[in-house]
């Protein structure tokens, strides 16, 4: 399997202190590249870059809501994989893939749970499939979350190329529905998916400021620089719940992404060598 190296971004972690372990396994930097790997720019066809957001399965694509409103506004998306740079700081071969909102579309509205999940369709230019980009499974792991929690996000910061922010960021606060944290990011960061110290997909980063109050490590007052995310654990409650509204084609999409909820891989890509 071959891994490209990603870009690497510093995040600030203004007000919240924690020594950082310096003890990772050198396997962690290649499932953090196989991650990444799965992580796409969303773009409109004629107005440019939106958002972020990756594959949860091998056709699944999630972002938030206030990224991708609606299937019909779906059909005006792309998704743009490998919009990112080389070891050499060139830029590599973009593969752009049209969505397909008629396969699958499902989704919470910003004032819930913010997500969109809608199918990835055709490809528009680019030599890759999409199997080669992989995908990220959802983990239910809302037991073992806690604040505290190192995470890792990934992104395209105002439509840049990608950026990897690894372990720059720690949880502060958290309900059932969301994950608060400091963490220096920018437009654009929409839809990138949050990931716990083992590179499990916990959550979606969706907003630059709190939008629920809750109560912070050592009862701070929560200021505007915390940023929020949707916690995957709620995203897969509310699939469930929509699941019986479904077709039989769009439940069989669905249930695949939820049949990784208990696999082992963290994140898994079909490269033929």
């Amino acid at each position: 399997m071959k891994f490209q190296p990603q870009v690497t971004m510093k995040a600030k972690t203004s007000r919240s202190t924690y020594s950082r372990r310096n003890d990772l396994r050198v396997s962690v930097s290649e499932v953090s590249r196989a991650a990444a790997s799965a992580v796409g720019r969303v773009a409109h066809n004629t107005m440019g870059w939106q958002g972020t957001g990756c594959m949860i399965s091998k056709q699944l694509f999630i972002t938030n809501n206030h990224v991708i409103l609606n299937s019909q506004k779906a059909t005006d998306y792309v998704v743009e994989f490998n919009y990112e740079l080389n070891a050499n700081n060139c830029p590599k071969q973009v593969t752009k893939f049209a969505l397909a909102p008629n396969i699958l579309f499902l989704s919470s509205p910003e004032e819930e749970l913010d997500f969109t999940i809608v199918a990835v369709g055709k490809r528009i230019s680019g030599r890759s499939m999409l199997s080669h980009f992989g995908y990220c499974p959802m983990k239910d792991l809302g037991a073992s979350e806690r604040p505290g929690t190192l995470i890792s996000i990934i992104g395209h910061p105002r439509g840049r190329f990608k950026q990897t922010a690894i372990r720059s960021a720690m949880i502060t606060a958290m309900n059932d529905e969301v994950l608060q944290y400091y963490a220096d990011v920018e437009v654009g960061s929409s839809g990138s998916p949050i990931f716990n110290d083992g590179w499990q997909l916990i959550g979606l980063h969706h907003w630059g400021a709190p939008t629920r109050k809750i109560s912070h490590l050592r009862r701070e007052q929560v200021s505007r620089d915390v940023r929020e995310g949707i916690r995957i654990c709620a995203i897969v409650r509310k699939m469930v719940l929509l699941r019986p509204d479904l077709s039989e084609k769009e439940r069989s999409l669905v249930d695949e992404a939820l049949s990784y909820l208990s696999s082992t891989p963290i994140c898994l890509r079909y490269v033929k060598q």
